[in-house]
């Protein structure tokens, strides 16, 4: 047996995680907004990445969210120990996992549908999911 933990929202408060398989992360990750982007580019590569070497997980699966502005402007940092999905799958533990991070429109934080045609924008991010997905992780 598999044993999955779950978490989102961290907004760089680090918890402690208990000891399991798969630790799935649903997003935000940081609490960034526009103008602070340079100084929470670090966040990722350092504290959060440190944080990822000394979790109790085997396998640790990321997926961003709307907070996760720095993800959005630059990528994940290399290095990080984990599966960072973005409209993107993966096999662990015989299970199929897909992540995406987007959303609706929501003010002009990260991972957003276009305001216009948002919703037909988020029906083909959805509709891209295979069909034998066994987990999906979204923020």
């Amino acid at each position: 047996m598999t044993t999955i933990a779950c978490i989102s929202d961290l907004h760089e408060h680090l918890v402690d995680i208990p000891a399991c398989d798969l630790l799935l992360i649903a997003g935000d990750v940081s609490f960034s907004f526009k103008g602070d982007l340079a100084a929470k580019q670090s966040f990722p590569a350092n504290d959060f990445k440190h944080w990822l070497d000394r979790v109790p997980a085997d396998e640790v699966v990321l997926v961003a969210g709307n907070h996760d502005q720095s993800i959005e402007a630059w990528g994940v940092p290399d290095g990080l120990r984990c599966h960072y999905l973005e409209d993107a799958g993966l096999e662990l533990f015989g299970l199929r996992i897909w992540g995406t991070p987007w959303q609706p429109w929501f003010y002009d934080w990260a991972f957003n549908a276009p305001r216009r045609d948002g919703e037909e924008f988020l029906a083909s991010k959805f509709d891209a999911i295979p069909s034998n997905t066994d987990v999906v992780v979204a923020h």
